[in-house]
């Protein structure tokens, strides 16, 4: 596998070296899968004691997308847990008691079955309260000494936390000086104007590793994107409702921004065929897309601009790197065509679609968003940060029990 650097993902619209290959596993995910993915991406990202019981500070990561956004009484600050129990006649009952036990109201509860030798359950669960006070931090203790595993998933905003990345600075200036030369050859303009930019505002340099809490606070007042850290990883719905809401992912094109945003909007109400056609399509656009310029085939793509071995393979009309020496298939930007394609998650894409420009990738892809057949469409107000539908809706909580 070709190393991804966060600078180029970053540059292009994701959060970090991992997120395509987050993606990759997600967007082929169900919902049902999380638990046992989360575990094993937290170890690798992390180590291993970062899914423990006890959790540090560090390890309190905000959710990607906005829980306000499904879970009733919004004038009620709400904390989210995912924790893990053994499955057993009367499992439930033990974690529901501490709730009783500490007077804490819970809002929201689903149980899903984890994957692996042993029979365990996952609870998804909403309750009034925050972190701080008293009972919610004898019911996070009480429950901490009876379960298997449990991470606090807060919605509350605040400032991402700083890492040391001393030790990476030599191997990412090793990187950074080889992507340098391969982005000069076949990144697209959008991306080439940006880069400067985040060099210069955030401190991207062959030297230095800017810290997510400072490109966030760029990218919010370019276009109104945040980024936040996650608890492993998301399901592909989960991943794209976040979009809706600007948060997590950007960029400071407006055309590359809005076409993410476009896909996220239109995840909201989507069913879960939807989303899988809209999850494909996000992988061969703002994962592995393609556009002329001059001429030439370029990338815009995040999956594409992090790895030097892929860009050339995808891009370049000869082989001067060595590599790969076979060539990919090329079509059209056709989100109807792209959204039944089948693809790889651990080898270069076969198949890339060739948008004409950024402007037509996210016109294209309006196209078929406005197609879908839906409840309802939404529309997002950047000055609330709100998102409004078109007709009367309500939500309905599904639980598995």
């Amino acid at each position: 596998m070709a190393f991804r650097t966060t600078t180029s993902r970053l540059a292009a619209g994701v959060l970090s070296s991992s997120r395509s290959h987050a993606f990759r596993q997600t967007a082929r995910l169900t919902t049902a899968s999380l638990p046992s993915i989360a575990r094993s991406t937290l170890a690798r990202s992390f180590g291993p004691s970062t899914h423990k019981k006890s959790l540090s500070p560090a390890a309190q990561f905000v959710r990607a997308y906005s829980q306000t956004a499904v879970v009733r009484g919004l004038d009620k600050p709400k904390t989210s847990l995912l924790l893990e129990t053994n499955d057993g006649p009367g499992s439930l009952q033990d974690v529901l008691k501490f709730f009783w036990k500490h007077d804490v109201n819970m809002v929201r509860i689903e149980s899903r079955p984890t994957k692996g030798p042993a029979p365990d359950y996952a609870f998804y669960i909403d309750f009034d309260g925050r972190p701080g006070e008293t009972a919610v931090d004898d019911l996070l203790d009480d429950l901490k000494r009876h379960c298997k595993q449990i991470l606090v998933l807060n919605d509350k905003k605040g400032t991402i936390n700083d890492l040391d990345l001393t030790v990476k600075i030599k191997t990412w200036g090793v990187v950074y000086d080889r992507m340098e030369d391969m982005w000069a050859k076949y990144a697209c303009d959008e991306f080439k104007y940006i880069l400067p930019l985040l060099e210069s505002n955030c401190g991207y340099g062959r030297d230095n590793i800017p810290q997510a809490q400072d490109i966030s606070d760029f990218l919010k007042e370019c276009t109104g994107f945040t980024l936040r850290p996650v608890a492993g990883l998301l399901s592909a719905r989960d991943f794209l409702n976040g979009l809706a809401f600007r948060v997590f992912f950007s960029t400071q094109d407006p055309d590359f921004a809005d076409f993410s945003h476009e896909i996220g909007l239109a995840s909201l109400g989507a069913s879960d065929e939807e989303i899988e056609r809209l999850a494909t399509c996000y992988w061969f656009s703002v994962e592995f897309g393609v556009c002329m310029q001059n001429g030439e085939k370029k990338a815009y793509g995040a999956g594409l601009l992090s790895s030097f071995g892929e860009l050339e393979y995808a891009c370049s009309p000869t082989r001067p790197a060595g590599g790969e020496a076979a060539f990919p298939e090329y079509r059209p930007w056709n989100p109807v065509d792209a959204a039944k394609q089948k693809y790889p998650i651990t080898t270069y894409q076969p198949v890339y679609y060739v948008a004409d420009s950024l402007a037509d990738a996210k016109a294209r892809m309006r196209e078929f968003t406005e197609d879908m057949k839906k409840p309802f469409y939404a529309r997002y107000n950047p000055y609330q940060q709100t998102i409004s539908v078109d007709r009367a809706v309500s939500v309905q909580s599904k639980q598995l029990y």
